[in-house]
């Protein structure tokens, strides 16, 4: 099964029709519930680059910096922000 969203993919999942790697923030309330299960907790995939690029500027958009600061602090720390 191939999908766009990682949410089209979980009813699939929770009706038995196979496994897959989601981001925690699509399947943590699945999980909770019980309707889905994790099978590889020890397994981990290789760490990737990630790249935000954006053109220099002295006039960026606050709402642009807003994201960076976000984006560099939840990279940092996946937990950051959350209670």
């Amino acid at each position: 099964l191939t999908a766009n969203s990682g949410e089209a993919i979980v009813p699939a999942l929770i009706a038995g029709l196979g496994i897959a790697r989601l981001p925690d923030f699509i399947v943590d309330r699945h999980i909770a519930s019980g309707a889905l299960v994790i099978i590889l907790e020890d397994w981990a995939p290789a760490k990737i680059g990630l790249h935000l690029l954006t053109p220099p500027s002295p006039l960026r958009p606050a709402r642009v910096e807003a994201l960076i600061d976000f984006l560099a602090a939840r990279l940092r720390d996946p937990n950051a922000g959350q209670a």
